[in-house]
Formats: structure tokens, sequence, C-alpha cells
């Protein structure tokens, strides 16, 4: 299972009980099943998503507020990779 300071996910990583909460995988599926909907009218999140290029940042409320550190590994990634 993550750690509150594991922040970085692979799309597998999303959907596997032995890496995230079953509450992640519930959202992640309503997440997945909105984007990828053929009406959805976002044609490069859609792409994004398919590919499993999607990226997100996840914290559960009951953990409190996103961690500083979270944030700023979520904008290092994304920059490193987006940009």
């Amino acid at each position: 299972m993550l750690t509150a300071n594991s922040s970085l996910l692979t799309k597998e990583d999303m959907t596997n009980p032995d890496r995230v909460p079953q509450w992640l995988i519930k959202e992640y599926q309503t997440f997945h099943d909105t984007v990828t909907d053929k009406t959805f009218p976002c044609y490069f999140g859609m792409k994004a998503e398919n590919k499993g290029n999607s990226v997100m940042l996840i914290s559960h409320r009951k953990i409190g507020p996103i961690y500083q550190k979270q944030w700023k590994a979520f904008l290092i990634y994304f920059r490193n990779h987006h940009i």
C-alpha cells in the first residue's frame, strides 16, 4: 500500500488494490469512465487518459490538506514531462 510520501502513480497503479486503497480505485474508475466517454468534450484529455498519460494529484481528505511536498513533486514531474 502507498504511504503518505508516495505521490506519482501509473494508470496500472490506480486499479491495483495492492498499491492503492479501494476508495481510490472507485474514484479513479469514475474519472476514467467520464474522461474516456465519447461525449467527453476534451479530445486531448481523452487521448491522454487512454494512453495512460493523465497526470493528477490525489489526497484523501482524512489525511488533511495536500502536503507541500506532494504538490512540489507533482509540479516537477509535470514540468519535466509535459512542457
